[in-house]
This record gives structure tokens, sequence and C-alpha cells, in this order.
């Protein structure tokens, strides 16, 4: 088996936590170890119950490895483990990282170098529904990466307004990836899959029970630069989710409310706790992304029509993180003269801007 093979068979086990993998990981140096050690040998790393150790001997002889990797290719359900290079650096970094992470979608293409989540009330307002989309069409249009939970609300339009901002959108979900939750959302999801990312550290078929969501909320920050709460309860998950983000050194920002409306309890605190206040996009542009500020508060979508073929390549790259001249060069396997010939020419248009060396959308 290959090193991966092995992350993924010890992350199937039900009565090995995370915490317990990374002990395990220090201890062994590899999950390869791990699987070719005794019953005796696993006794003797103090690490295990009685029954965590049974149930990591019988795994081996069981096919369950085999039946779920069988499964994945059947539903074309792609993987990542902590030790592939493809794995998103900025969640590598926070506690206690999920060993794996199943998803749908181009992992390849979505920039987590400029991404800010989004969440809120699942009960939201129309002023929280609108606001969350506004906000997230702002922050698509400007190539940031709008990361967000897929749920009923204000997670639903954030997604919504990054995809008709014509950026790239991730879902993290508290369930298998090929469970579609909450149902009304398939088009949604689907449209997530194509221009973005679903993913989650579950594995396929495990359902979308209530304490699955606080500790997918971890993955939701851990994947972000800062995190937006755009409506919440004073008792709402989103409230988990800034802790989470404060923890792992996030900028936490809330949109004001309402103070008797119920939904906005919980932003309202946040505010008073030390959160950044918000009124527009332009808020989170100032302070994560300096390069972005100087640009308009409500980019317009431009019109396509005035560029060549290779300008629509060079935009659309660019809007998935290839800021600079030499990335786009061997994406698109250009010249490099060539390459700063045509950024010239968008510079000129008014298309794009540099900022120390790097492209972005105008």
């Amino acid at each position: 088996m290959e090193d991966r093979e092995y992350i993924l068979w010890i992350s199937l086990l039900k009565s090995i936590s995370v915490k317990n993998f990374y002990e395990l990981y220090e201890h062994f140096d590899s999950m390869a170890t791990l699987y070719h050690c005794s019953q005796e040998e696993l006794s003797r790393c103090n690490l295990l119950n009685l029954g965590q150790i049974q149930n990591i001997v019988s795994s081996k002889f069981d096919g369950s490895l085999e039946k779920h990797l069988e499964m994945l290719q059947q539903k074309k359900i792609k993987y990542l483990t902590i030790n592939d290079n493809s794995y998103p650096f900025i969640l590598k970094n926070i506690y206690l990282p999920p060993p794996v992470l199943y998803y749908y979608g181009n992992i390849e293409e979505v920039s987590f170098e400029s991404s800010i989540a989004i969440v809120g009330s699942r009960n939201a307002s129309y002023y929280g529904l609108k606001m969350s989309e506004k906000i997230a069409f702002e922050l698509a249009s400007l190539g940031i990466t709008v990361v967000s939970g897929m749920a009923r609300g204000v997670d639903s339009m954030a997604h919504v307004g990054a995809l008709k901002g014509g950026g790239k959108t991730v879902a993290v979900l508290g369930n298998g990836i090929d469970i579609i939750y909450p149902k009304e959302n398939a088009k949604l999801y689907k449209e997530t899959m194509e221009n973005g990312l679903v993913l989650s550290e579950y594995p396929p078929e495990v359902q979308p029970m209530p304490y699955n969501f606080p500790r997918r909320n971890r993955i939701i920050s851990g994947l972000s630069m800062g995190i937006v709460v755009v409506e919440a309860t004073a008792k709402s998950g989103s409230l988990i989710t800034a802790k989470y983000a404060l923890e792992q050194g996030r900028e936490v920002y809330a949109l004001p409310g309402n103070v008797n409306n119920k939904n906005s309890a919980g932003t309202n605190l946040l505010i008073k706790d030390g959160a950044k206040l918000i009124t527009s996009c332009k808020d989170i542009l100032v302070d994560v992304f300096p390069m972005f500020s100087s640009k308009k508060e409500e980019p317009e979508p431009f019109d396509e029509m005035n560029l060549s073929k290779e300008e629509k390549e060079i935009i659309k790259y660019i809007k998935m993180g290839y800021w600079d001249a030499d990335k786009l060069c061997h994406k698109l396997n250009l010249p490099i003269n060539q390459i700063q010939t045509t950024l010239t020419t968008l510079e000129i248009k008014g298309r794009i801007a540099i900022y120390k060396g790097n492209y972005y959308i105008k």
C-alpha cells in the first residue's frame, strides 16, 4: 500500500479520534509502521486501550479498506491526506487538522492564500441573506475564494453570491460528500462542485448528525484568512466558528444588526467582544487584502467581448490565485514574453492591477 492508503485506513477506524491519530503518528513515525505492528507492540506504546488495539488488528483482515477504495472509485470521490502536496497549507497548520479530506472538484484551481469564510444563521432575515450574497459577490469578483458550510440561510447565499461573482467557492460539509444536505441545495451543490470544491473530513455515507457540525466548523475557519459572521443568535453555531477562528489566529468580522432582532444578538456580541465591525467588502479588503483595497466597492462583471481568448484565460487563472507571470507562464505553457505582453495589455485596458509584483483583477 501507499503511505496515503495507510493514513486512509487508520482514519476509517471509529475508535481512533483525530487526537489519537496524531499521537500514533508521532510515536510510530508513519502509519505504515503502525499497520505492521503486532498486538503486543501496540500494547507497549501505552497510547491505546484494548478495544482500540483489537479494532486496529481486526481491520487489517476485514477488507474494509479495499471496499472503501472501491466505493470512492465508483462514486468518483477524490481524497487528500495530511501528507499530500495538494493538502491546503493553511489548514495543515491548525490544531488537529483532518488527516483525510474527501472532495469533489479541482483542488488545484482553488486558492486558499486569499480566502474568506462567510457564516451565519440558517433562519436569516432578508437583510442577512442579501448582505451575505452581496459580500460574497464582491469578494469573488476580486478572485477571493469564499468558504462556507452549504447550510440553509447565510451559508447558501454566500455560495450563491460567490458563483454569481464568477469566483471560486468551497463548501465544507458536516456529513459525507455523497449526501446532499439540505436536499433543496442540490443545484447549488452541483454548481459548487463545478466551480470550486465540496469537501468533508467525514467518509461517504456519514449522515448529517447535529454533533458533526461543531467539529466541521474548525475546517471552515481553518481554510480561511478570516471569517465574516453575518447574522447569528447568541447560541449560534457560527459563534463556535468564530471561536475556532480566534484560536487559529484568523481575523473575525461581524455585520452589525438590529438590537431587537435575536438573529443579531450573536453578531452584536462579537463586536462588543472585539470582532471587527464591517458594513461592506471594503472593510475586509483594507484589513486582510490591502492589494485589493483601492478597488471599487462593488465590482461589476466586465464585458468579455473586448478580450482575446488568451486575455480571458489569463484573467481566469489570476482569479484562481496564479498572481505572478511565472506561474501563469507555467500554467498556460506560453513564453514568458508573450505572457508579459498580454498582462501589460490587460493593465492598459484597466482589467488588472499590479501590486508588489503580483497581478490582481481590477
